[in-house]
């Protein structure tokens, strides 16, 4: 038994416009953190993966012991 995939896919351009991010950004995401579907030379995200990319640290220092 198969199950069929979510009816929704992003492409790079499209999650990228979601998140505020350029698509060389996006693509970099997907390939540290194991996220997204590379079909050839294209990736394709579910809303999971969108939210995912969403959870991101805030870029800087590290925060320091209070």
């Amino acid at each position: 038994m198969t199950t069929a995939p979510p009816a929704l896919y992003y492409t790079t351009v499209q999650a990228a416009a979601l998140l505020g991010l350029c698509s060389s950004r996006v693509r970099r995401l997907a390939t540290t953190r194991g996220i997204g579907t590379q079909y050839g030379r294209a990736w394709l995200f579910t809303p999971a993966d969108v939210e995912a990319m969403r959870d991101r640290r805030r870029p800087g220092w590290p925060r320091g012991k209070p």
